[in-house]
């Protein structure tokens, strides 16, 4: 399940992140929001990992309420994600993780190099 503050969530149901029955719905229990995912929704540590990318996408010019901000990480889905994993011996910077997007064109035509890296950690 996406996080409240995700793209996809705030287009198709408006700023949900304040609201009580969001936070308190099943699917935002902490079984759901750790792990290492291929597909699927992100979970990120910070802000939506969609926002990282489109900015390094659009470049330094897009910035704060800029219109296109939006639109571009919405274009953007989980190629897999990565979590600290001690079991594994991997550790991302402080307990971080690591993602992979990817446009869904891009990966339909198996254009993996088209894929965008980003980490973020406490």
């Amino acid at each position: 399940m996406p996080t409240s503050d995700a793209p996809n969530v705030r287009a198709a149901f408006g700023e949900v992140g304040n609201s009580l029955a969001w936070r308190r719905h099943p699917v935002n229990a902490r079984p759901f929001d750790s792990g290492h995912r291929l597909g699927g929704h992100p979970v990120p540590v910070q802000e939506p990992v969609e926002w990282e990318i489109t900015r390094g996408v659009l470049g330094p010019d897009a910035a704060g309420q800029d219109s296109r901000l939006d639109d571009e990480a919405a274009a953007w889905v989980l190629l897999a994600q990565i979590d600290t994993d001690a079991a594994a011996g991997m550790m991302w910077g402080d307990a971080g993780t690591v993602y992979w997007l990817i446009r869904p064109d891009d990966l339909a035509a198996g254009r993996f190099e088209e894929a965008v890296f980003t980490w973020q950690c406490c």
